[in-house]
């Protein structure tokens, strides 16, 4: 695994994250208008299980799943801020830290350091190669 690669897992799991967010959501939402039905007065058959309790169980089978992934999240994030606290140049773990922690766009970082988007580019490529000799992975 290369160092760009490790430094991505944590923007891969939060997008995991917030697409679970938003299954959750959707399931949620389908609670609504879900009826119990206790008895059938016999001319319909009714089908096995209750729909309102799968959709209950559904939904906590999210919830906990979210709640992993979140504990994944921060466990992983607190890994990268250490392997990034690893780079001895402070403007290459800045760059660092604002492209893998803040989730910003090169353009966004190259403003708020006040660099060109080429230099925070190459600054990148150096806070790369420090952290591969500093970092095992």
């Amino acid at each position: 695994m290369t160092a760009k690669e490790y430094l991505q897992q944590a923007y891969r799991i939060d997008r995991k994250i917030k697409l679970d967010t938003e299954k959750l959501a959707a399931a949620r939402s389908a609670l609504y208008g879900k009826t119990v039905r206790y008895d059938s007065d016999g001319s319909k058959p009714v089908p096995c299980g209750n729909g309102t309790e799968s959709a209950v169980l559904r939904v906590m089978d999210l919830e906990e799943r979210l709640t992993k992934e979140i504990d994944e999240l921060t466990e992983k994030r607190r890994e990268i801020e250490c392997a990034v606290g690893a780079v001895p140049d402070e403007v290459q773990r800045e760059v660092l830290t604002r492209r893998y922690l803040l989730y910003q766009k090169w353009e966004v970082i190259a403003e708020e350091m006040c660099y060109s988007e080429r230099h925070i580019r190459r600054l990148h490529g150096y806070a790369l190669k420090n952290m591969s000799l500093n970092v095992r992975f």
